[in-house]
């Protein structure tokens, strides 16, 4: 064992504690997270501090050493450097992705209903469309927000006595504003609104044929990818309605897109107060990067007009066919192409007749694939984009990308969506549904003014009776992640991250400093573990990240402080899909349907190592619940089987002990069978002697 001097006679001014507070605790033998212990070590600045030792690995409980400390470990993350690069990465979310706070289903939908093909939200309110497929009859759904944030069924709007064009397409394209719904089929828009008595019929409107595209704001309605029926213009037309005080629909103009053959202005089609775009995405013969987009401005006398027309023509090969779908929120515009592109466009106002816009690609972390861009959602400063064919542990599972601008206006992707199964097509929904998970995860996408994103999976493109997946489902998730602990005075805690901070903001300084802490150093600090060197005091640059344990203290005036995560902070990505007990796919190893969070247990030598870990969520996990995969493998359990181990099992395969160690009002608390790690539980786990070379790691269920 490695021995380090304890030095009892220094006295290190920028720390809060005198010299003789320092030697009485030493003398004391108070517990590392008590107010003694210290010894010099260096921070992340190259300075010395003081902290406190960190505990002996012994058969009990972790205690205080004078002398003695265990063999160097590398801890979770390796060292200084090899942290601020996983710090980095975590925040961009490359590794993981956020699974749902909701999925849900309409009971009665038969198979091959493609619940999920369409969906728009406005408010409390959602509309979800299932058009059938062309096998059974199209129907719309509308859900209802209530106050704990949940989505419930309010409605099912279907036509009375359809026509087969209706009975097939009902419900593909959908939208929603206020107390409005419209649903587009072969030429024809029904127009629903809320009254008293629930959602009735308000219009049948007749339309010029086609697949319709339908956008909705206030008393204006439109209806996209028309035919114009004139022998002078062969091309798709877009037609306007609006309602009058009465609620009577009226027919208020055409606006023509280009002459050319073939036309599909307004396949894609959105509206935001009085501005539209539209999407004319076909690739004709004369135009190789054909595709374009057109914003429409409504004057004083409630006409519309063509105003700026934009044609992104930086890439030729993949910008092509630019307007397959589209999305507008204030003057922020998102468009994608057919081929797995999408920009956004924002409109400013330059003094021109039509104004500009400023371009930027939205770049996915991963890639990609030719499906980014089958839906888009915008609403403020939030983007969604849908990868409906995008292969997760099976073909076509999908995806769905958040972007957001970071803090020099550059559009950064955030997170990665996917339903609970990871990207699986064949898994178990929540609920333990006796079926599958809809796939063509992203083929819809709607944004809330709150910023609760809403994801569709439809299902597939054929229709089987033998096959209950085909049904489709829709899935609810909240970005925002927050969460609150008080930090006593005078009094070491073990802490750790439950929410994901902004990539710009996941600095000691930026999480904790504007809590009124006082001066960094002298009446607050945070220290890392580093069995080579003790604890280190990271600066108020050092990132802070998920899964790492920390330990923290404050002395200033106030006798606790609470401390939150900071504004924009997201829920900690899952990295391990869910599922025990699923022989394709051995990652299935997290007992949870919502998935779980790996953490390496590092142990480079032959005795027991401390682990400073960090519980990442912001609920809690019991550990019955955490499991302990290997490599390679163990006996006699064998961690690295399907199932994984349990944390008995891992003790008994001389890999971890099936004890965790927490630090709670001065002393430290030993958790087993029956417990649970909480939000904000920093907590020491003890890899034994078989995790060395043997990649285990703990999978921490998110629940």
């Amino acid at each position: 064992m490695k021995k380090y001097r304890v030095y009892l006679a220094v006295c290190v001014t920028a720390f809060v504690f005198t010299c003789s507070a320092q030697a009485e605790f030493l003398s004391n033998g108070i517990q590392p997270g008590e107010e003694g212990g210290q010894q010099p070590v260096e921070d992340e600045q190259g300075q010395a501090s003081e902290a406190t030792q960190p505990p002996l690995v012994d058969e009990a409980a972790p205690s205080i050493s004078t002398g003695e400390l265990p063999e160097a470990a590398e801890g979770p993350l390796s060292s200084s450097s090899e942290e601020q690069v996983a710090s980095a990465e975590s925040n961009s979310n490359a590794a993981g992705w956020l699974v749902e706070d909701q999925e849900f289903f309409p009971e009665d939908a038969p198979i091959g209903q493609l619940f999920g093909n369409a969906m728009a939200v406005s408010g409390n309110t959602l509309v979800v469309g299932g058009d059938g497929g062309g096998n059974p009859g199209g129907v719309a759904y509308v859900y209802q927000r209530n106050e704990s944030g949940s989505w419930g069924l309010e409605a099912k709007l279907a036509p009375e006595n359809p026509t087969t064009a209706e009975y097939s397409t009902f419900g593909r394209n959908v939208a929603i504003d206020g107390d409005t719904v419209a649903v587009a089929v072969s030429e024809k828009v029904y127009v629903y609104a809320r009254t008293a008595e629930g959602w009735v019929l308000q219009a049948n409107i007749e339309t010029n044929g086609g697949n319709p595209s339908v956008a909705i704001g206030g008393d204006t309605l439109m209806v996209g990818n028309l035919s114009a029926n004139s022998v002078s213009f062969d091309g798709s037309i877009v037609q306007v309605f609006t309602r009058d005080a009465a609620g009577a629909w009226t027919f208020k103009q055409s606006i023509f897109g280009r002459d050319e053959r073939p036309s599909s202005f307004g396949k894609s089609i959105s509206i935001d107060g009085d501005m539209a775009i539209v999407g004319d995405p076909v690739v004709t013969a004369r135009e190789v990067n054909s595709g374009l987009l057109t914003i429409l401005r409504k004057s004083n006398s409630g006409f519309w007009s063509k105003g700026l027309k934009m044609a992104l023509l930086e890439s030729v090969a993949r910008d092509r066919g630019l307007g397959e779908s589209v999305a507008i929120s204030g003057n922020r515009i998102v468009a994608a192409t057919q081929l797995g592109t999408a920009w956004v466009l924002e409109w400013r106002d330059d003094g021109s007749e039509n104004g500009t816009t400023d371009n930027y690609p939205l770049v996915p972390t991963d890639g990609g694939d030719g499906s980014f861009g089958a839906s888009v959602a915008i609403n403020g400063d939030t983007i969604v984009i849908g990868a409906d064919k995008k292969s997760g542990s099976r073909i076509r599972s999908g995806a769905a990308y958040v972007f957001k601008p970071d803090s020099n206006g550059a559009w950064k992707q955030t997170a990665m969506l996917r339903d609970h199964s990871g990207g699986g097509e064949q898994q178990k929904p929540l609920g333990e549904r006796g079926s599958y998970t809809g796939h063509y995860f992203g083929s819809s996408a709607a944004v809330s003014d709150d910023g609760n994103v809403l994801v569709g999976a439809k299902g597939g493109d054929d229709i089987s009776v033998a096959e209950p997946k085909f049904s489709g489902f829709a899935y609810s998730f909240y970005l925002t992640c927050q969460s609150s602990m008080d930090l006593p005075r005078n009094q070491w805690s073990m802490i750790s991250l439950p929410c994901q901070p902004p990539v710009n903001a996941n600095a000691v300084g930026s999480i904790f400093g504007n809590f009124g802490l006082g001066e960094y150093g002298r009446e607050w600090a945070v220290y890392r573990y580093d069995p080579a060197a003790s604890y280190v005091k990271l600066s108020l640059d050092s990132p802070m990240s998920q899964g790492r344990g920390y330990w923290m203290i404050q002395n200033g005036s106030n006798e606790s402080v609470q401390l939150s995560m900071p504004a924009g902070s997201t829920p900690t990505p899952v990295d391990v899909a869910s599922y025990l007990n699923h022989d394709y796919d051995i990652s299935r190893r997290c007992d949870s349907e919502r998935g779980c969070f790996s953490l390496s247990l590092l142990n480079s030598g032959s005795d027991s190592q401390w682990n400073l870990m960090g519980h990442p969520f912001r609920t809690a996990t019991p550990l019955d619940r955490i499991h302990v995969v290997t490599d390679s493998a163990t006996s006699p359990s064998d961690c690295s089987g399907t199932d994984g181990c349990t944390l008995a099992q891992a003790e008994i395969d001389n890999i971890l002990k099936s004890v965790f160690w927490v630090y709670n009002e001065g002393q430290y608390q030993s958790l087993g069978s029956g417990n649970s790690l909480n939000p904000w539980d920093g907590f020491f786990t003890a890899p034994l002697a078989g995790a060395n070379g043997s990649n285990a790691k703990l999978l921490v269920s998110r629940e």
